[in-house]
């Protein structure tokens, strides 16, 4: 749940290959999902902190996640900590 119009914060662990990542707003936990990233995309290699700007509480929506894209066409796991929510 999205409680406040702070950044959402994300800690890539460890990942093989960079990947990016933005911020997505909905109304529910099921819900459709919108871009609530402005346009604003960040990238992320094993180490990486990132405080990821977002407009989820001030556009109403309730609910904020993260979707990541891999850099390439291969597929494979990466191990993150993150919270819509600043820490």
């Amino acid at each position: 749940v999205k409680e406040n119009s702070t950044s959402s914060y994300m800690r890539c662990i460890k990942t093989p290959h960079t990947y990016t990542a933005s911020v997505l707003g909905a109304h529910s936990s099921y819900g459709k999902t919108y871009d609530v990233s402005n346009g604003s995309n960040y990238s992320f290699t094993s180490g990486t902190i990132r405080y990821m700007s977002n407009y989820a509480y001030e556009w109403g929506y309730s609910h904020a996640g993260i979707v990541a894209t891999p850099s390439n066409v291969y597929t494979y796991t990466a191990s993150t900590v993150w919270s819509p929510d600043s820490v």
